[in-house]
Parts: structure tokens; sequence; C-alpha cells
């Protein structure tokens, strides 16, 4: 069953869409959907990217030339682009408005809002989650007693007193004590 709101097609939305290659990389876009295939979970939106919301930078390495679904049941395909005709946000738009059938790609609903506050939302507490879990999981490998390498941190408590000293001032921000943090992990 859909528990969500459904937009219809031919609306302009936001939406994270993220690519094969790496599907824990959201990018961030404004949207109009030109599809929808209905499913009994969440629905597929068939979207062409209006504006992006990401630096060149960025996008050169996690949107040229990764593969993306482009198609409802099709197979991943990369973006081919020239990243040397390609010198800002605003080109790489006109570059995909110039070839209109070939740059659609497939978003699930459930990330994809209406309302772009609503989108940087989701957004913002999926990154929040991610860098969370790779502060924990870089604890783990750093902190093991098998390795011995440049990185290694002798004990957990160390880990933490090196961290703390690196992100004390975001912690402070989010009304958190560094222990309500740590056990946040």
């Amino acid at each position: 069953m859909i528990k969500h709101k459904l937009i219809d097609k031919g609306s302009i939305a936001h939406a994270l869409i993220s690519s094969i290659n790496e599907p824990n990389v959201f990018i961030p876009v404004k949207v109009v959907i030109k599809d929808i295939k209905y499913d009994e979970h969440n629905p597929l939106y068939l979207v062409k990217i209006v504006k992006f919301y990401d630096s060149i930078h960025f996008l050169k390495e996690h949107f040229m030339n990764c593969k993306f679904i482009k198609n409802f049941g099709a197979k991943p395909r990369p973006f081919f682009i020239n990243t040397n005709n390609v010198t800002n946000t605003d080109s790489l738009q006109n570059y995909l408005d110039r070839e209109e059938s070939r740059f659609y790609v497939v978003v699930d609903s459930i990330h994809t809002t209406r309302y772009k506050q609503d989108m940087i939302d989701l957004f913002n507490k999926l990154q929040d989650f991610l860098i969370c879990r790779n502060m924990k999981e870089l604890r783990e490998l750093s902190t093991r007693n098998s390795y011995s390498g440049i990185l290694k941190f002798s004990s957990k408590i160390e880990y933490y007193n090196r961290l703390r000293r690196m992100i004390i001032d975001k912690v402070d921000d989010i009304k958190m004590t560094w222990d309500e943090f740590i056990k946040s992990l």
C-alpha cells in the first residue's frame, strides 16, 4: 500500500537521484515528471532534470559518465557527456536540454517531493545518516586489533577524543551533549 502522496505526470517536482555505481550519493535536482509506473509499494517516476543544485565539480565526478536507469525496465546506462565542453551547471543544463530524449532518469517516489524545502530536509536527513554511519565504520576499521597501519587508533576513546576536537562545535549546534552524540553513533 502506498503511504505517501503521488505527484501528477507533467508536474514540476524535486528529487534525489543516485547512480547505480554509487547508490549512497544523492544528487538533489529539480525535475519534470514525464511518466509514472505504478507499483504496490513505491511507484517510480520517469523524470527530466530541469535544474541541478550541486556544483559542477561534484556533478563531473558523480553524475557524468555514471550509470543511471533511464527508462522503466531498462538496464542502467551511463550518460556519456564530454566533461571538457561543460564548465558550469548552466552549460550542463543547456547540453541536457539540447539532447531532450536521451536524458531521462527513473526515480523512486520516496525520493521525490513536490516542494524544494521538503527535498532539502530529506537530503539533509539522508546525509546526516550516511555521515554518522561512515564515522562508526571508520571507528571500527581504525581500532581493530589486527590493524597496525598509520591510521591506527589504540582505542575507541582515542578515536572519540580526536573526533571531538574536529566536530565538537557541530555537536553543540544540534543541542546535544558529546556523550549523547557518541551514543547515537
